[in-house]
């Protein structure tokens, strides 16, 4: 008995399932690819979140008059003793990321700039948060140069 073509143009049983093997081992491949993704778009996204609350901090503390900042417990004088840092919100804390507490710190250092009346600062502001168990910072400074 000889075995025919067949005429109708279908798939046999055995070559859908062959085929559906072939697509569920490529999908498993790109699998890790897919987390890998996702880790990496939550970690930039936090990066891009610390930044906004570093900046939204630094233009904050630029409105400061003069007898603020100098009443600051934070505040370095030149030459003087390190006063260390303030603590922003509830502990320093100040924002959630997907479940991810943010926390906010800052100081100001003076400067004594050549031609400025008034004292020119420094600003440093620090952004933390724990991701994937270690602790993140990322440092901002910024320079108040004061007419």
């Amino acid at each position: 008995m000889m075995l025919s073509a067949r005429k109708d143009g279908a798939f046999t049983l055995i070559e859908v399932i062959i085929a559906i093997a072939i697509l569920g081992f490529s999908l498993l491949a790109i699998l890790p690819l897919l987390f890998t993704s996702l880790s990496i778009n939550t970690e930039t996204a936090l990066a891009s979140r610390a930044q906004m609350l570093a900046a939204e901090r630094v233009n904050q503390l630029q409105t400061w008059p003069e007898s603020q900042i100098l009443n600051s417990s934070c505040l370095t004088k030149k030459g003087g003793a390190d006063k260390g840092v303030c603590v922003d919100g509830n502990n320093g804390e100040v924002d959630t990321f997907n479940g991810i507490k943010i926390y906010r710190t800052y100081r100001f250092d003076e400067l004594n700039v050549q031609g400025s009346k008034a004292p020119s600062y420094i600003i440093t502001v620090t952004v933390s948060y724990n991701y994937k168990g270690q602790q993140v910072s990322r440092v901002f400074t910024a320079t108040w140069i004061r007419p």
